[in-house]
């Protein structure tokens, strides 16, 4: 459910559509109209297939909890080539699904010849365990889902955070199962997925249901992944390291077991986020990058022979960008298959501020105002800024203020939400004002957005006459976080 309706609200469901999905090239996308009844009967008539030739048959056990996407996924990777759509088009003949019958036909003719033929579908090598390897493996699961079981980090988000992260449940759940889905018009899986968005939209969120659905076996369990999320700024660091040894620090330090596990590339999932915190930059040189994940070597050289597929170029990379820096780093990738992520569709907009105003006639009066800004209410996309703009009207309206009087433009809101920390916990020199404390703020964010730079260390808050009071009594407030733990 979502996290909004834990609390008591229950909006009514918005239900997914063409201009909606954000990977409109997946095949087999009209899979996620077919109902519950319907996805159980086709895996019940698709496990009864005989498997293409040299590939091995379905089992009840790799169907029985799959999703949509999980079974189309699977149907291209049993059935290769055409034939995966020749069986669909024969399930749901037998189905008496006329229309879905013709939509699987008119794809398959629209994909060809492009589609792959059916000698290129992978053959995956086993990756086998010992016991006490297994039981390594158990332990990181059980402290991914530790790590991994809160949507956000609660440190880093002013006020209700529960507000934050409300989506309808069909988004979240439908983006997770298609994430990976095939891609027209070649039909074969992308090794290389670039979820990108703005600041706030929920790509981290998106990394930690992630990781926490694959340490549950409910994300491509028929894959056998073992997925690893990879902070840049453990990359980012002054020594030298080599990819083994970074994987078996998450492992419980078995550099034996981070070994076995490289050994087979095709078994790996890597998610890499936190590209807006890097300090060093990306190797352009082809010759100087390495395919040689035991080797030490500088966190430029070993980011972008990930990035590249010089190293593990069987893996499966799923990279969270944010949009302002998909030109730094698009040149690095190979093949990447590109998913935006938007935040709140207008109608969520409507719907979230109808949900954090009980009272209708509080919340006509502040989406009114609201739409009647085109920036402001553009600006409501990001979930943070949706509750920013919430809580601040709302504000207003109880002192009895106009909303138009009050919030002359957009910028008049975040003014005043920022000036609204200051009174009690950030104000400490005898005669200084607000005005003065937030021109320096301000003025170190206008140097980052110049800059595209989002860490900031001593030399650039001391530019900005930040001193070390000032720095703490932001953090306290929230509206600095610290990078690394002991740093700002």
């Amino acid at each position: 459910s979502s996290p909004l309706s834990r609390s008591g609200v229950s909006p009514p469901s918005l239900e997914p559509s063409s201009s909606t999905l954000p990977f409109r090239n997946g095949v087999m996308l009209f899979m996620l109209s077919v109902s519950a009844e319907q996805l159980q009967r086709f895996k019940e008539l698709l496990v009864e297939e005989d498997p293409s030739p040299g590939c091995t048959p379905l089992t009840w056990g790799q169907l029985k909890s799959a999703r949509c996407g999980e079974v189309v996924h699977l149907l291209t990777e049993y059935f290769p080539g055409r034939r995966a759509w020749e069986v669909a088009r024969d399930i749901f003949t037998k189905m008496n699904q006329t229309e879905l019958c013709l939509q699987t036909q008119r794809e398959l003719n629209e994909m060809l010849p492009n589609l792959e033929p059916e000698a290129s579908s992978l053959r995956r090598r086993v990756l086998t365990l010992e016991e006490d390897e297994s039981d390594k493996i158990r332990e990181y699961k059980a402290r991914v889902m530790s790590e991994h079981s809160t949507l956000c980090d609660r440190t880093c988000w002013p006020g209700n955070n529960v507000d934050f992260f409300y989506q309808e449940p069909w988004r979240e759940d439908t983006l997770l199962q298609c994430l990976l889905l095939p891609r027209k018009p070649q039909g074969r899986q992308p090794g290389t997925v670039v979820l990108q968005g703005d600041a706030g939209v929920g790509k981290t969120t998106v990394a930690n249901t992630l990781m926490l659905r694959w340490a549950q076996d409910t994300f491509y369990a028929h894959k056998g992944w073992l997925a690893f999320y990879l902070h840049c700024r453990e990359l980012d660091r002054p020594e030298e390291q080599s990819f083994s040894e970074l994987i078996a620090h998450k492992l419980s330090g078995s550099l034996a077991l981070a070994s076995r596990i490289l050994s087979h590339p095709e078994h790996l999932l890597l998610l890499l986020d936190g590209f807006e915190e890097l300090t060093l930059t990306l190797i352009d040189r082809p010759e100087d990058l390495s395919e040689d994940w035991g080797q030490k070597m500088p966190g430029s050289v070993l980011l972008t022979s990930l990035l590249s597929k010089r190293m593990l170029p069987d893996a499966t990379l799923i990279v969270f960008l944010r949009s302002s820096l998909w030109k730094t780093v698009s040149p690095f990738l190979k093949g990447p298959s590109l998913i935006p992520l938007t935040g709140f569709s207008a109608p969520e907009r409507s719907m979230y501020f109808r949900s954090y105003f009980k009272n209708r006639h509080d919340a006509d009066a502040a989406l009114s105002f609201a739409t009647g800004n085109a920036v402001l209410f553009s600006m409501c996309r990001v979930p943070v800024t949706c509750w920013l703009v919430c809580s601040c009207l709302k504000r207003q309206m109880e002192r009895g203020s106009g909303l138009p009087q009050a919030f002359p433009n957009a910028t008049a809101v975040f003014a005043h939400y920022l000036s609204s920390l200051l009174p009690t916990r950030v104000r400490h020199a005898v005669g200084e004002t607000h005005q003065e404390q937030l021109k320096r703020l301000c003025s170190l964010a206008a140097e980052g957005m110049w800059k595209n730079q989002w860490v900031f260390g001593e030399t650039d808050l001391s530019l900005a006459r930040l001193d070390e009071r000032d720095v703490e009594a932001f953090l306290g407030v929230r509206v600095l976080r610290r990078a690394v733990a002991g740093e700002d």
